[in-house]
Order: C-alpha cells, then structure tokens, then sequence
C-alpha cells in the first residue's frame, strides 16, 4: 500500500512538473526532485518519515528559487533605470541635451535543460530627440540649430561627432570650441582657427563664422571659415559615453548639409521633462520596494521549509 500511494504521488508530481516546464529528462530541477524521491523511497520507508511532505518542501524551493531570481534580476533593472532617470534630471539645464530612454525586454536564461529561468536585459532604447526651449542671449558666440540638424565636432580622440550643444567659445590659441572643450568642425573637415585678436565676430545663419581683426573698420568683416552642420536621421546616430552622438558605422562621417540653419544669439535648452522624471523615478522606486519585499517572502518561506524538514 506504501509503495502504490508513494509512485501515484510521484505521477502527479511528474503530471504537473511536465505542465510547468514542458519536459521531464530535459528539466534539471525535474531531475533534481526524481533524485530526492529516490533517495527519500531507499531511507525514509523505514523511519517512518513522511515522503509526500519532504518532496512537496523541495519542490516549493525550487519554485522559490525561480521566484527570487525573478525579483533580483528585476530590482537590478529598476536601479538602472532609476540611475538613468536621475542623470536625465541632473541635466535639465544642459544646452542641447537629450534625454535618454529606459527600456527592458524579458529573455529566458538558455543552457543545460529547459529555460525555465527568465532574467530582464537591458536595451538601448535610444534617446528622446524632440527640440527643446530656444532661450535668446543676445551672446555673439551663442547658436541654436533650427528644426532637424547637428553641429560637427572633435571628440577628445579627434573623431568627428555631432551635437546641439550651440555655446561656442574661443581658446588662447585663437581654437573655436563649444562649453565642453569639443573643437568645432570648419567646411574643410579640421578645426576652425580666429586669427587673434578680433574686436567683433559674427555667426551667419548658414554657419558662416566672420571677424573683425582688432583695430581694423567696422565694415572691415572677414569670413574665416563656416561651421560643419549635418542633418543625418536619427536611427542612425546613438549616443556615446561622452554625451556626443556618432554615426553607428565606425568611422563615418556625414556630409555637410547646407540646408541646416542657425539662430544667433540663442541657446536650445534641454528637452527634459522635470516633472516626467521625477514621476519615473517614483514609480521605478516603488517598483524596486516590491522586488525587495519579494525577494524577502522568498526568504522567509524558505526558512518555513527548513522547519518541516527540520520535523520530519
């Protein structure tokens, strides 16, 4: 009579793994639990102890298991999403910025048996790459681009990058710059250089970049050289560590494009949402309290297994 209820339990409990997992042999937590029952069908027969409750405690740590995965692998992703969140608030007022995107997808973890584990993966979602607020300054060295377009600039490896960021400034060496030390990129593909000292210069509408050398007449302007400007699609730009888009090809450049306009004299803000941010850090928060609070059930019932082993 033993033997008969000991091998019906075990078809159940091979019935209803198959249905969770979808194969027995290929499944090792299955393989684990046939293990347990052999084991527990050798030794336990003679103590007396109860088969059915032991197997039942180890198969609810497995499931418990997969739980507790399933909550870590989505608390790591709600910190991330909540560090990106907060660079995006801390550069509300970055000229030209753009804000980045959070997005994760579920993938189930593959190797030896079923993929009976998923994890969340992290995607590069892209960036938010609607306008911002132009702001007038009335500063000679200060642009904003109008509508779709991008100024070209070195980054500090020398490879020609984009961005809005318009704040210009000029070096001691006489090296047009924007605020964050990026070389601006002339017509020819090189840096631009004003010729110093200059009493006034002057950004056209088209990139133009003139001077007036100093001491000379005040109709006395030079054209030294045109600001680069692109206007490539978007899907095929991402952003690099260094806050510059580049181009997804290694190494390409894009060629100017002589439709793209400037307005002098302002700045194009950030076009971060300070209030949807803070809302998505809030809501990532709380998030992240319930796979805490889950990962914490998972522990305790795991404790509460231990003590019917502990009785058996």
């Amino acid at each position: 009579m033993f033997v008969l209820s000991y091998f019906f339990l075990l078809s159940f409990l091979w019935r209803f793994d198959r249905h969770d997992s979808g194969c027995w042999e290929a499944d090792p937590s299955n393989s684990l639990i046939f293990h347990r029952f052999e084991y527990h069908f050798k030794w336990f027969p003679k103590t007396g102890t109860h088969i059915a409750s032991i197997d039942a405690v180890l198969i609810g740590r497995l499931k418990m298991d997969r739980a507790l995965y399933l909550a870590m692998s989505g608390a790591k992703q709600d910190m991330h999403g909540l560090q990106l969140h907060a660079n995006n608030l801390a550069n509300v007022r970055t000229t030209g910025f753009r804000a980045d995107l959070e997005q994760a997808r579920s993938m189930q973890a593959f190797g030896e048996g079923m993929p009976s584990r998923v994890f969340t993966m992290t995607e590069r979602a892209g960036q938010d790459f609607a306008q911002g607020a132009v702001m007038t300054t009335g500063r000679d060295l200060d642009v904003a681009v109008e509508g779709q377009g991008w100024l070209a600039v070195l980054d500090a490896t020398g490879q020609e990058s984009y961005t809005r960021a318009g704040h210009l400034k000029i070096d001691q060496t006489g090296l047009l710059q924007n605020s964050n030390g990026s070389l601006m990129v002339g017509e020819n593909g090189g840096p631009i250089f004003i010729p110093l000292p200059v009493s006034k210069i002057e950004i056209g509408k088209d990139g133009t970049v003139s001077v007036r050398p100093q001491g000379a007449p005040a109709d006395a302007m030079e054209v030294v050289d045109r600001i680069k400007m692109v206007r490539p699609d978007n899907s095929e730009l991402f952003k690099d560590v260094d806050g510059l888009f580049k181009s997804k090809v290694p190494a390409q450049m894009f060629d100017a494009d002589a439709e793209v306009t400037l307005l002098s004299g302002a700045l194009e803000g950030s076009n971060v949402n300070a209030v949807g941010e803070m809302t998505s850090m809030i809501d990532l928060q709380r998030h992240f309290e319930m796979q805490v609070k889950l990962m914490k059930t998972a522990e305790e019932m795991d404790q509460a297994s231990s003590s019917l082993l502990r009785l058996g």
